[in-house]
């Protein structure tokens, strides 16, 4: 039998029971160029088809054991066969064997050879036909499925601007089923004060011109307001010809709303520097104000003539003070006292105030979940905080209803939170607030009430006191739903021991070095720790105090500085001096902590400080503290 050789590229299966048939048709096949396998039964001749893979079967009849209208259904049948031509010796087959015709008999060699080299030529176009067929099946398949999972809205339309497809996303984003908007305008892509943009678009992707997004807001399905944004591409054919155009529209409405977050804080950012910058000028003044105002208050005695004067002065002090406190927990630049606390027992404690503070025709109710263990907060503020929520919940509801005031574990990721936290949330059944309002909730002086009704710094102050504790704020609301303004706090496992209280003294003889650039606040400084006993080196800033510790011939015990000072600040200069003598204490004046070191370490207990504005007392009081602690840090 013959065997194709190496270099033929078409091998034909010779199947014929005639022996002389077989190697004389084998001859010609072979002259013509062609490889040839040979078999003389039908069994054969399908085993060989199968394991060889011939390009061509020529069968001849009769075969021993099977007509060639079997063979033919047999190889038909076999899927690694089906596709394989077969040509026919003669027409004495049936026909039902589709077979792919007789030839005459007995052959001449160029027209077997042509015809079997054309059935083969034609058999290779056909699967070449179909593989192109199923890869373009295959692809456009691929194609949908990209389509159908993409989460962009995808709409293809014809030049005349109508729907001729889109995809599961669009159905998703514009709420109706393909069927039913095939053929329609696309005018529902955008909203309807876009849609003249919309057919300008269009006209400007007929004339091959580039589109720029087009940005609009929406209500979507759920009755949510979205953000869409839409990008037209053109389609053309292989000429060139616009044919239609694909719409691709995308959900932005979570990008905007972080955009709109950012912005806000760089906003608020900016506006607390310039608080924060005007509350530490202020603060100087308050500091001379009420300080001379209490030492005026004690030399003229309750009884005299000019005493109301002096406490109105005093009266008006403080509330300035206490507005300049509001200015520096919005702006973040307020001087803390963290500690760790039960926000249990804080909310606890609150809650009388609250009851009369919202009147008998609000309910409260106050749930708190045991075991939440600790935050690091300043008592004080966290208060701070839950009366101005309180006010707020008040006010939203005029004509009575109910708040809730309740503590849990937070949920990871909750509001922000990473790690361990616990959560603050506080519920009314108000009017809630409109989208609009939500947006500006937290803005310094933006208020929804009457002119002379609040400030409006309220619900500021609460932002800044909630993220100088290290916690995150939120705030779920809807006109007629009420509002809920969630907390969360990051938790402390260990609570500090509590430090014993500083029992006052006599008047000490220690000398102090008091470093101040402002002249007023230094003044007051000096004739307060004058008359405690005290004497004093006084210095207008960090420069001419280190001189004068240098020329000084006995020991300093205790430096009092301001934080901020021109040249040389107060933690240089209080480095400087216990580089020289590390027994030195150190006493910050500050309104705001600016500097990073002082501000990571307020929270010590080595690091000593006073708040401006201070009084006359609690100077003298604080310095008392600090003279009779142990040799500390910063």
């Amino acid at each position: 039998m013959s065997t194709p050789g190496p270099a033929q590229s078409t091998t034909v299966l010779l199947v014929t029971a005639d022996p002389a048939e077989r190697a004389g048709l084998a001859r010609t096949l072979a002259e013509g160029g062609l490889g040839v396998l040979e078999a003389e039964a039908a069994v054969e001749a399908m085993r060989r088809a199968t394991c060889e893979g011939p390009h061509l079967v020529l069968l001849g009849a009769p075969l021993p054991d099977l007509p060639p209208a079997e063979v033919c259904r047999r190889l038909r049948a076999d899927p690694i066969t089906a596709d394989i031509p077969v040509l026919l010796l003669c027409g004495e087959c049936d026909r039902n064997g589709d077979a792919d015709g007789p030839t005459s008999t007995p052959p001449r060699q160029p027209d077997l050879v042509a015809r079997v080299r054309s059935l083969v030529r034609l058999h290779r176009a056909e699967e070449l036909a179909r593989a192109a067929r199923r890869e373009a099946d295959q692809a456009g398949a691929r194609l949908a499925a990209v389509l159908q999972s993409s989460e962009d809205a995808i709409v293809s339309l014809d030049p005349a601007g109508n729907v001729t497809a889109w995809n599961g996303a669009a159905e998703r984003l514009y709420g109706s089923p393909a069927h039913e908007l095939l053929g329609r305008p696309c005018a529902f892509l955008v909203a309807p004060e876009r849609r003249a943009d919309l057919e300008a678009a269009r006209e400007r992707l007929a004339r091959g011109e580039a589109v720029p997004p087009l940005d609009s807001a929406r209500t979507g399905p759920d009755g949510r307001r979205l953000h869409v944004s839409v990008r037209l591409a053109p389609v053309r054919d292989r000429g060139g010809s616009l044919v239609g155009a694909l719409a691709i529209a995308r959900d932005v409405t979570e990008r905007r709303r972080l955009e709109e977050q950012f912005l806000q804080a760089q906003k608020m950012d900016a506006v607390g520097r310039l608080a924060g910058g005007v509350a530490h000028d202020f603060n100087n003044l308050l500091t001379v104000i009420n300080g001379y105002a209490d030492m005026l208050l004690e030399d003229l005695g309750e009884e005299a003539a000019c005493a109301d004067h002096a406490r109105a002065i005093r009266k008006a002090g403080e509330r300035a003070a206490a507005l300049t406190q509001q200015l520096l927990a919005f702006g973040r630049k307020q001087i803390i006292a963290s500690r760790l606390l039960d926000l249990n027992a804080v909310v606890a404690a609150a809650g009388s105030l609250i009851g009369r503070l919202i009147g008998e025709d609000i309910l409260l109710s106050v749930d708190l979940q045991p075991g939440l263990g600790h935050v690091r907060a300043d008592p004080t503020q966290l208060q701070q905080v839950l009366l101005n929520l309180a006010v707020n919940a008040r006010d939203a509801m005029p004509e009575g209803g109910r708040l809730s005031i309740s503590t849990r574990e937070a949920e990871p990721g909750s509001v922000g939170a990473a790690g361990p936290h616990v959560e603050l949330a506080v519920a009314d059944t108000g009017h809630g607030m409109t989208e609009e309002v939500r947006r500006h909730l937290f803005e310094p002086f933006f208020t929804t009430k009457a002119v002379g009704k609040g400030p409006g710094l309220g619900l500021a102050v609460v932002y800044g006191i909630v993220k100088q504790s290290g916690g995150h704020i939120d705030v779920e609301t809807g006109p007629g739903v009420g509002t809920t303004f969630r907390i969360c706090l990051p938790r402390v496992a260990d609570p500090e021991p509590p430090r014993p209280p500083v029992e006052a003294g006599p008047p000490r003889r220690e000398t102090v070095l008091l470093a101040e650039d402002e002249d007023a606040v230094r003044a007051l400084a000096r004739q307060v720790l004058g008359s405690g006993g005290y004497a004093v080196l006084e210095a207008c800033d960090g420069a001419e105090a280190l001189r004068l510790a240098e020329r000084h011939p006995g020991r300093i015990d205790l430096l009092v500085s301001d934080v901020v000072m021109p040249g040389l600040g107060g933690r240089q200069l209080a480095d400087r001096l216990r580089a020289r003598d590390p027994t030195v204490k150190v006493l910050y004046l500050s309104g705001y902590v600016q500097d990073e070191v002082l501000r990571h370490g307020v929270s010590r207990a080595e690091v000593h400080f006073l708040a401006k504005p201070f009084s006359p007392g609690a100077l003298a009081e604080k310095v008392r503290e600090v003279l009779g602690t142990s040799s500390a840090g910063v």
